[in-house]
């Protein structure tokens, strides 16, 4: 189960990365500057989650303050899809995100409980 809520997780990062792209070109409208923006936007989000919210981040925030940057993202990248016009795409997106952050949390406590009290 905690395979299926990791494999989620990344399927939801790379949608993260995607709603940025698309929102980055439709910025503008000469194409040399959509591909920037395309190529950008979700550059900045692949170094805010490199640095704050990965596995292997720079930067230790504590767990909370870590949550909080991760949702802030899903966040975002919901509001620029709603922006765009696709509402439902971006409600679904974070509501999937906080879904599967507060199952990964449960199926992690459910591990380490079961490991602790494991009987021999």
């Amino acid at each position: 189960m905690l395979v299926f809520g990791l494999a989620l997780r990344l399927l939801l990062e790379l949608l993260l990365l995607v709603a940025f792209a698309i929102w980055g070109y439709h910025l503008s409208d000469t194409l040399p500057l959509r591909l920037l923006a395309a190529l950008a936007a979700p550059a900045g989000a692949a170094v805010l989650w490199g640095l704050f919210v990965s596995p292997n981040r720079r930067v230790e925030l504590g767990r909370i303050p870590r949550l909080l940057v991760e949702l802030a993202l899903f966040a975002l990248a919901a509001a620029a899809l709603w922006q765009l016009g696709h509402w439902l795409a971006g409600a679904s997106l974070f509501a999937a995100a906080a879904a599967d952050r507060i199952l990964l949390i449960w199926l992690r406590r459910r591990t380490v409980a079961q490991q602790h009290y494991r009987i021999y």
